[in-house]
């Protein structure tokens, strides 16, 4: 009989460490960047007096280090069963048979919806929590805002756009409610009432492509599917100050988190001539944070 048992268990313990070696060597090669561990920096009784965009960035960092203690934990727990003496409790094995299923395990999806594929998903959290550390070094030299951004590097991005609108608002001394969110590539298109703009880089749009500053059909077949967007400019302006988008050349695109078209996150104005308007539209134009499907 305990032959039986230690026979399944080595069994048990052998596919799972085949099945689940992607995943550990993903883990294994993060681990070797020191900011991967470094704990966030806390704001020190600061809150009150930081505006809104850097208040955002701190506790983006805390969510981001609360995912990567969440995935450290797991993974070590099932590294333990599979290569040392640990114990398999319920969670381990539901967080394993998740994994090789090829799902996100229930206990690390509930604090961040991403991408299906785990090995996906793990890549995407490391990624922020070691780009994370660049914004708020940023948001302490005070110099944020005066740098390109990269929005990919947020789980969070409608709420930072919503702290960028507070921050916006206090500048300009107007109500939120009636501001609305402005682009531009172009920094020379920017209204005088932008008193609060952003360079936004890492965009990616699908369906058309930009180019001479201007969206244009896609003209070979052999195209990717994805292609970069310039750097744009992003600016939250009084609602009266905007143009009629109706007879300028302009066309609201719909801005979504990842490829499935799932999260939209907010529509953002590409020039656009006028006769193109409608094949962008049918062509289901569209921009992207991540090139992620």
């Amino acid at each position: 009989m305990c032959v039986c048992v230690c026979l399944c268990v080595c069994t048990f313990q052998v596919l799972w460490r085949n099945q689940l070696r992607g995943v550990f060597a993903i883990w294994e090669k993060a681990t070797q960047n020191a900011l991967l561990f470094k704990e966030p920096a806390k704001m020190e009784g600061k809150g009150l007096e930081m505006g809104p965009v850097d208040s955002f960035v701190y506790q983006e960092m805390d969510r981001t280090w609360r995912l990567v203690s969440t995935l450290k934990k797991s993974l070590e727990d099932l590294d333990s069963v599979l290569y040392k003496t640990g114990i398999l409790t319920s969670q381990i094995e539901s967080d394993g048979k998740d994994l090789l299923q090829g799902k996100v395990p229930w206990q690390w999806a509930k604090l961040w919806w991403g991408p299906e594929e785990p090995k996906a998903w793990i890549r995407e959290v490391i990624m922020r929590k070691i780009a994370l550390h660049s914004w708020i070094e940023r948001a302490q030299g005070g110099n944020l805002l005066s740098t390109p951004l990269r929005l990919g590097d947020l789980f969070q991005i409608k709420v930072f756009l919503n702290s960028l609108r507070q921050q916006t608002a206090r500048l300009a001394k107007v109500p939120i409610g009636e501001l609305e969110l402005f682009c531009t590539l172009e920094k020379t298109s920017l209204p005088a009432s932008a008193v609060l703009q952003v360079e936004v880089t890492g965009l990616y749009i699908q369906g058309s492509c930009i180019t001479n500053g201007q969206l244009t059909p896609i003209r070979s077949t052999s195209s990717p599917s994805l292609s970069v967007v310039p750097n744009c400019r992003i600016a939250w302006i009084p609602a009266q100050n905007r143009k009629d988008e109706t007879k300028s050349p302009v066309l609201a695109l719909p801005m979504y988190f990842m490829g499935n078209r799932e999260e939209l996150i907010c529509e953002l104005g590409m020039p656009c001539p006028v006769g193109f308007k409608r094949p962008c539209i049918l062509a289901g134009t569209a921009l992207f944070i991540s090139a992620s499907m």
